[in-house]
């Protein structure tokens, strides 16, 4: 959207030699719907993040739980006696369990704030680099400079959109990775938040 919204602009004040008032409310138009994809974009990032975490609960009691408690069981002494022992074993898988839940989901919300910082710091260069459009529409001021500029800031933000499809698999690659027994969390983690970089800094 804010491709097409740069085009636009930049044919307007490439065509008219006078800019007509038609123009004001195109740009207007163009603010708007430049508004309405910002937050489509938030609601979708939320949306795929509340998935993401849905599913690491599912992963933890349905995959994880029963893959940890076969391998602790495996460990155990053939003459224990289970019930004198049993609160003794519960003390020491449920810690652990929800140590590794609450590491993957503090690991993913690191990444829903990194993300949604960067897109509200691109969407605030985007409107302020329309505004000085619509300031410029207004006053029919003509000056190259001031021009160029308001077109360079558009064309930095055309470049910084975020591949949604390569963020959705990045995620449901380090919940399948960082939730196999014996993983090293901090490995897949630190991964993850390369990964996130990467993506944002492409």
């Amino acid at each position: 959207m804010k491709r097409i919204a740069f085009f636009i602009l930049l044919l307007i004040f490439s065509s008219c030699a006078k800019i007509p008032v038609q123009t004001i409310k195109l740009t207007d138009a163009v603010i708007e719907e430049g508004q309405r994809m910002h937050q489509l974009n938030l609601l979708l990032i939320e949306k795929m993040f509340a998935d993401k975490r849905e599913r690491i609960d599912l992963f933890i009691e349905g995959e994880y739980i029963p893959k940890y408690l076969a391998n602790f069981q495996k460990n155990i002494p053939e003459e224990t006696n289970y019930k004198e022992e049993f609160t003794g074993m519960m003390n020491s898988i449920i810690p652990h369990i929800i140590k590794q839940r609450n590491l993957m989901h503090t690991a993913l919300e690191t990444q829903r704030v990194k993300l949604i910082s960067k897109i509200n710091a691109d969407y605030l260069v985007y409107e302020q680099a329309t505004a000085q459009l619509k300031a410029l529409i207004e006053s029919a001021v003509k000056v190259n400079d001031e021009r160029t500029l308001a077109f360079e800031q558009l064309a930095d933000i055309t470049n910084n959109s975020i591949d949604l499809n390569k963020l959705d698999q990045i995620l449901d690659d380090y919940i399948g990775k960082a939730g196999e027994i014996g993983e090293n969390l901090d490995v897949h983690s630190r991964s993850l938040d390369q990964a996130i970089n990467s993506l944002l800094n492409k």
